[in-house]
């Protein structure tokens, strides 16, 4: 990351006003990414949510899963836009891809532990209200032939228990969360070590608060 901004900081200097390697839209982008995936804080979160919502089954199943590699996705889509290493959950890896699906432009994101796919997610940040509904209508007749699914209170359960869920916040997300159980143990646990470490810090401060008081 301090390369990229000292690449385009060196573009600057010499006159280059939109280096073809970088931007610093991206610059700022990626940085904002790096800090919401560090310590895995988003997909326990993500994890929360899915358990305040109703699952709905499906017969079918997603068109990638935990057995989903970091090889077999990169020959599907070619060299990544960026490639970033989670250094705050060691052994995840994150490919960004720049795709048009359909009409719309797309950010896809592809999260690797182990080399093993457990989350994904599709961005669209162009869409109207039209193809808000239209991306939707599609959901629905792949995954749950052509019935109304409200996505604010329920998310999709394939055949291998991974899970579809849609955001509407700022921007259009598909989340795809995979049954990977080696990374979901690995979140299971930095879950548990935070707790112990947030009830040893409770008690610190309350020891410390008895003993100067």
């Amino acid at each position: 990351m301090k390369t990229l901004h000292l690449l385009y900081t060196f573009s600057k200097l010499i006159g280059i006003k939109k280096p073809y390697f970088y931007s610093k839209n991206s610059y700022y982008y990626f940085e904002s990414i790096s800090t919401k995936y560090y310590n895995g804080k988003y997909y326990l979160r993500l994890m929360e949510v899915f358990k305040s919502m109703k699952s709905i089954s499906s017969n079918k199943k997603l068109n990638y899963n935990a057995h989903s590699s970091t090889k077999q996705i990169i020959k599907e889509y070619g060299t990544p836009f960026y490639t970033m290493k989670n250094e705050g959950m060691k052994e995840t890896e994150i490919l960004y891809y720049k795709k048009r699906i359909g009409f719309h432009k797309a950010r896809l994101e592809f999260h690797f532990y182990k080399e093993r796919l457990f989350f994904y997610s599709y961005t669209f940040p162009y869409l109207s209200n039209s193809d808000k509904i239209e991306i939707k209508k599609t959901l629905e007749e792949k995954y749950y032939e052509k019935q109304k699914i409200d996505f604010t209170k329920n998310y999709l359960t394939d055949l291998d228990k991974n899970m579809i869920s849609v955001t509407d916040d700022m921007e259009y997300s598909i989340l795809y969360f995979c049954k990977n159980d080696k990374a979901i143990s690995k979140l299971e646990s930095k879950r548990k070590s935070k707790q112990i470490n947030k009830l040893n810090t409770n008690k610190l401060h309350k020891s410390d608060l008895f003993r100067n008081l």
